[in-house]
């Protein structure tokens, strides 16, 4: 595999999520044309996602190109320039285009999420029916050619995924953990040029380290998880008769926990703000809402509050107090992989992480919820470490920056 040349090649990172700001930079793109690497950003524009925008952002900037599928695979056939194409989903199977002609392929498989096991059967979602009759109506009700066609690809896929991988130019595969690789990546890709650095959120702390001094208590960072805010989800899932009808009832219980915890710790709730969602004048809950420095804010918080999302890595990583909440307009919720989110955040609290949960609709709970915000025990803290963040020696370096030197040296 030859080095990377910032003089005769160009590095394309195809995206399918709408591209933000800030994933310009947790991406790498801006280091790397900081570097003075030729750089662009092609999105390939589907149904699903045309109109999902991030609040926090958009990058429509230098080297951003926008295509359909089939515009797409007319960009890679014309691309004649010796090229190396960044996938940031190992689930994209627009790759396979952009194998011809190529010196070679980047992919990235980092990020496994821990999700609990429910405790019963009644929490996950309803099962779908299995046996030769429920295929046999699932087979008429989707059509018989596409049918059929879905199941000669899954017998033939393994083959045909052998024969791209052997026979397309170096595929480079970036990953985490050896827990993310065995998760996330068949044996055949096992075979292929690995790459173990650590997980987006570990590189947030390294830049944060950078860019700031010794630890200090300033703050309660309540982390929204966009749960009850219309944003991506909201529109995805449309989500109009679910928690987010009650979002006025929450933010009453935040704003009633919020004012009971900045008088017991005599610090300010400051919010950190999802990506995806959107905010009225800039404000959530009467607090202006801070974007992408949530890792930034757990470094100098005394509590971290929280309802789900992947921003928990951040307080694992600093071992940061937690407390997870979650009332009873979540229990109807269809985001995450449970019928139940209420039973999926209590079920997260005390499997993954074993830190603190609230109630928000129990009020001898609210009388005192500053109890209810615990450390993660530090052997499940190590675990998730290990597992989930950073299992090697790349502590001070960024993933850019570990690619660039495996690519160049």
């Amino acid at each position: 595999m030859r080095k990377l040349s910032k003089a005769d090649d160009k590095i394309i990172f195809v995206v399918i999520h709408p591209y933000a700001l800030r994933d310009h930079r947790r991406f790498g793109v801006q280091y790397l044309l900081e570097q003075g690497y030729d750089v662009e950003v092609w999105r390939i524009i589907t149904g699903r996602s045309i109109q999902m925008e991030w609040s926090a952002g958009m990058y429509t900037g230098r080297g951003y190109r926008e295509y359909s599928k089939n515009a797409y695979k007319k960009a890679v056939k014309n691309n004649r320039r010796g090229s190396i194409f960044v996938f940031m989903s190992k689930s994209t199977p627009l790759y396979y285009a952009a194998m011809k002609g190529c010196t070679y392929v980047i992919m990235d498989a980092l990020g496994p999420v821990p999700v609990p096991q429910p405790d019963s059967a009644y929490l996950v979602t309803k099962p779908q029916k299995t046996g030769f009759a429920a295929r046999i109506r699932k087979t008429f009700s989707t059509g018989i050619r596409r049918e059929i066609g879905r199941r000669i690809y899954n017998r033939i896929r393994p083959v045909v995924w052998r024969h791209v991988l052997k026979s397309a130019p170096p595929l480079v595969i970036v990953t985490s953990t050896e827990y993310a690789a065995k998760r996330y990546l068949s044996p055949l890709e096992r075979e292929m040029n690995l790459l173990f650095t650590h997980s987006l959120d570990y590189d947030r702390y390294v830049e944060t380290e950078r860019s700031t001094g010794p630890r200090e208590q300033k703050h309660i960072v309540y982390c929204d998880g966009q749960l009850f805010t219309r944003g991506y989800d909201f529109r995805r899932f449309d989500m109009t008769t679910d928690a987010v009808a009650h979002a006025d009832e929450y933010h009453l219980q935040l704003i009633r926990l919020f004012e009971k915890l900045e008088e017991h710790y005599n610090l300010p709730v400051v919010i950190a703000g999802s990506p995806h969602a959107e905010y009225e004048n800039g404000k959530f809950c009467g607090r202006d809402v801070i974007f992408d420095k949530t890792c930034a804010l757990t470094k100098d918080a005394a509590a971290f509050i929280i309802t789900a999302s992947t921003a928990m890595n951040f307080a694992v990583i600093y071992d940061t107090p937690v407390m997870k909440i979650a009332n009873r307009f979540l229990k109807t919720s269809p985001l995450g992989h449970y019928s139940s989110t209420y039973m999926l955040i209590k079920d997260e609290t005390e499997q993954i992480f074993g830190c603190g949960f609230l109630d928000l609709d129990d009020e001898e709970e609210m009388e005192h919820p500053w109890d209810y915000i615990k450390k993660i025990p530090k052997e499940r803290r190590d675990d998730l470490m290990r597992d989930y963040v950073i299992d090697n020696d790349t502590t001070d370096s960024t993933i850019i920056e570990c690619l660039e030197k495996y690519l160049t040296e």
